[in-house]
């Protein structure tokens, strides 16, 4: 996904359909190359459409 198309919402989808996908024994890595955000040890992506100042528009690097 590429600036516009890396919404919070595709994100997250994208990684659902990938995780439907995967068997036990499958690994998987992810490359992510965009903003993130600490906070104090927690880390967020910063999708596209995110506002810096809410909270649920980043995506906790737990979630993914």
């Amino acid at each position: 996904m590429l600036e516009g198309e890396a919404t919070h919402e595709n994100i997250i989808e994208e990684l659902n359909d990938l995780s439907t996908q995967l068997k036990s024994d499958d690994r998987i890595l992810i490359y992510y190359s965009g903003h993130g955000k600490m906070e104090g040890e927690l880390g967020y992506w910063v999708p596209f459409d995110a506002k810096r100042e809410k909270k649920a528009s980043l995506i906790n690097n737990s979630e993914v």
